[in-house]
């Protein structure tokens, strides 16, 4: 199962929410799965995790299902050397008892690491 996971957050307070899909190929969800928790702090370049764990964590802790991957809006490694990202603080953070994947929207500093992927 996979778990598709997103924070939305203002100056007091964190929205996560978290989309499971039986397949990658699958047409729908089978379940869906939101939380609101406080204080999400200001963002710190290179500490998003700060920001966003807690209500991850909040929200993983609500999925009913066996999750395999969780997929998130983030960098699971910052650099070539693997200074950990959101994505290795999460899995830290679960006990590495499924994979992550981060895909970030925006590229973070000089992340050379990293793959880009465009649409369409």
């Amino acid at each position: 199962m996979i778990a598709c996971l997103d924070v939305h957050y203002d100056a007091h307070l964190a929205a996560a929410a978290a989309v499971v899909f039986d397949e990658w190929t699958a047409n729908a969800a089978i379940a869906q799965y939101s939380t609101v928790v406080g204080g999400s702090g200001e963002y710190e370049p290179g500490k998003f995790y700060l920001r966003e764990l807690a209500p991850l964590l909040a929200v993983i802790g609500q999925i009913g299902e066996p999750i395999d991957v969780l997929v998130i809006d983030a960098y699971c490694y910052l650099s070539d050397d693997k200074l950990p990202g959101l994505g290795m603080h999460l899995h830290a953070a679960i006990n590495q008892r499924c994979s992550i994947i981060g895909v970030a929207k925006n590229r973070y500093q000089n992340s050379r690491h990293a793959d880009e992927v465009l649409r369409g």
